[in-house]
């Protein structure tokens, strides 16, 4: 009998053969076949030790005759490697085993085989406890009823279920039926769904007659595992961006830019905002400074049209947490294109992503989520005017905050003694809310939080924090967390998913049901399903202990090596602010020129705030300091002779 199993090389796999081989009781021997992909991260250490166990399992279990193992050299994914892991069947009967369940009783395989004639079906499954939640197999109506065997009928969800999870099949029916499915359905979907509709679509169900067996045998590991790791389900081919972790290829003296060049122009005469674009990933001031259209990013590097590559710090303005095209990212978008973008009504994805954002938070509350920001603070602006009856508020933050209605004023925070007019402000002319906006440029203080915090309860103004930029960057929970205060509402934005700018106004339950009857949330656009699923995905990833300690610890680094060699060619620091978004101070007239000269050796900064995400190395952080030290010293005589 051929023993199957697609395999990632993890320790799973241990708990899976043991107590599969242990439980199991057969009249003949065993031929195990395995393949072994490259996903989750696994060690190459991690996945010898796999190799190993495979290759002395024979001695572990006699009755083992034969083990045959494929290794692929790069990922493939879980439907190729099934493919792979098919050819190799031979016996007519098998049992697929993945490597992430745990096989809890005596499993009788000779019983089964008769069972299988008898009823001349295509498979046997083993009844598991994550198929049988919800009682799937204990509505009268949706089964038939076969001694220790179930047949599913009726409307049940799994009548037409040939899975992957742990079974025994008739080979000559269940190969070919799983080939053809992989063959002819979508390549970015599930391979259990995939198999469910080729079953559907051939009427297939009556001639497979797949039978469960009643009493739960098997347990899914897997989920439990992926949960301790903070990870994702890898469906489609993955790969590790800490194994990506290049550096930019070197680039002649003059950059190649007749393409870009070509596109700036076309553009420019339909489409004049690529242009602001162009300049506003530049400079924080909307100075240009490099002509650069790119086309691709992959972790922490991307392309422009004419084939350069750079090490990217300003990663979509901060939008880019995770890196380009991370797989946490990329497999998400792949699985719900498949299942359909806009479903019309709420699903558990909302339920998901607003417990994801309290949890980070380390709060209770409610969560209501937008398509921009704006559309958070102009929600909770009016939520705070028709709360207090007030009708106006104070916008505390950097100028880009700032609105010209009369309704709002504005009190900057970049100049000595604004912090005492803030306070003024409030205690002055009481307010429906303070709109505080945590700035890169100027990291807010604990007093100026706490002095604010109390001014506002004082004269009974909702404090609002805008973390646009800090949320899910600086620390978890954002500012609100690392600070300890507690405002009424907090906006979170960029970070919130990566690659992507959607909003969440987050405050207390009782708070955010007044939202419903403000006439302004009628017409507030919401969220789009995929932009939820991401964000889901990204949440998840903050989860891994490791995220804001590596944004911190290598921003620290890129901050020190930089001022270092500022400081030592007569400069003064280049770096200031939060590590993992440092703002690069640049004379005027000099930016361009230094930026351009940076681009020059494969290194995107601009003038402002650069940003730090979970795709940059150790070796990226270095060659980017190498590059900005190169740098200063072509320029510091120009340099030190400037106005800072």
């Amino acid at each position: 009998m051929d023993v199957t199993t697609t395999a990632v090389g993890r320790d799973t796999l241990f708990r899976t053969y043991e107590s599969f081989f242990t439980n199991v009781q057969f009249s003949g021997n065993f031929r195990v076949v395995v393949t072994i992909d490259h996903a989750y991260g696994i060690s190459a250490a991690e996945r010898k030790r796999s190799i190993d166990y495979l290759t002395e399992l024979p001695q572990r279990f006699p009755r083992i005759r034969e083990v045959v193992v494929e290794q692929f050299s790069r990922p493939v994914g879980l439907a190729k490697a099934l493919s792979v892991l098919i050819s190799h069947a031979t016996a007519p009967i098998g049992i697929h085993l993945e490597d992430d369940w745990e096989i809890l009783d005596r499993i009788d395989v000779d019983g089964l085989i008769e069972q299988l004639d008898r009823h001349d079906s295509t498979a046997i499954v083993f009844g598991n406890e994550h198929v049988a939640r919800g009682g799937t197999f204990e509505r009268p109506d949706e089964q038939a009823d076969l001694g220790e065997l179930v047949r599913l009928v009726g409307a049940s969800w799994a009548r037409y279920h040939l899975p992957l999870c742990p079974h025994l099949h008739r080979t000559r029916r269940w190969a070919p039926t799983v080939a053809k499915a992989l063959a002819e359905t979508d390549e970015l979907r599930c391979p259990d769904d995939r198999i469910r509709e080729h079953i559907i679509e051939r009427g297939g169900w009556a001639r497979h007659n797949i039978l469960w067996t009643k009493k739960i045998l098997a347990r899914d590991i897997g989920r439990d595992w992926l949960s301790a790791r903070a990870g994702h389900k890898s469906i489609v081919p993955e790969h590790d961006h800490h194994q990506l972790a290049k550096l930019p290829l070197t680039l002649p003296e003059e950059l190649p830019r007749a393409r870009s060049a070509a596109l700036a122009r076309q553009s420019a005469s339909i489409m004049p905002e690529v242009s602001t674009r162009l300049r506003a990933a530049a400079d924080d001031d909307g100075e240009f400074s490099y002509p650069i259209l790119l086309e691709r990013g992959d972790g922490a590097l991307v392309w422009d049209v004419d084939g350069s590559s750079y090490l990217d710090f300003v990663c979509g303005r901060g939008s880019v947490t995770l890196g380009h095209n991370h797989p946490a990212v990329t497999n998400v978008i792949r699985d719900r294109v498949a299942r359909g973008t806009a479903l019309s009504l709420p699903t558990p994805s909302d339920l998901g992503v607003a417990e994801l954002v309290l949890r980070s938070m380390g709060s209770t509350g409610a969560v209501r989520f937008f398509d921009a920001r704006a559309g958070a603070l102009r929600s909770a602006l009016e939520l705070a005017q028709w709360s207090t009856g007030r009708s106006h508020a104070v916008i505390a933050g950097p100028r880009w905050s700032a609105t010209t209605s009369d309704a709002y004023r504005y009190v900057p925070l970049d100049s000595a003694g604004s912090e005492l007019r803030l306070i003024e402000a409030i205690r002055a002319d009481p307010p429906a809310a303070l709109l505080l906006t945590a700035s890169l440029r100027h990291p807010i203080s604990s007093e100026l939080a706490e002095h604010v915090q109390a001014a506002c309860a004082d004269v009974d103004a909702l404090f609002v924090l805008d973390e646009t930029f800090t949320g899910f960057r600086v620390a978890p929970g954002g500012l609100r967390g690392s600070l300890g205060i507690r405002p009424d509402l907090c906006v979170f934005s960029y970070g919130l998913a990566s690659g992507l700018t959607p909003a969440a106004l987050a405050g207390s339950l009782e708070l955010m049901r007044r939202l419903e009857d403000l006439p302004l949330m009628r017409t507030e656009p919401g969220v789009s399903l995929l932009t939820l699923e991401i964000a889901k995905a990204t949440l998840r990833e903050y989860a891994r202990a490791d995220y804001y300690q590596r944004l911190t610890t290598l921003g620290n680094a890129l901050i020190e090596g930089i001022n270092t060699a500022a400081v030592t060619a007569g400069l003064p620091a280049l770096l200031s602010g939060y590590s993992a978004a440092p703002r690069l101070t640049l004379p005027g007239p000099w930016a361009e020129r230094f930026l351009t000269a940076t681009a020059r050796r494969g290194l995107l900064l601009r003038r402002g705030i650069n940003f730090l995400t979970a795709a940059h190395s150790e070796t990226q952080i270095d060659f980017a300091v190498d590059v900005v030290a190169e740098t200063i010293s072509a320029f510091a005589p120009e340099l030190r002779a400037s106005a800072w």
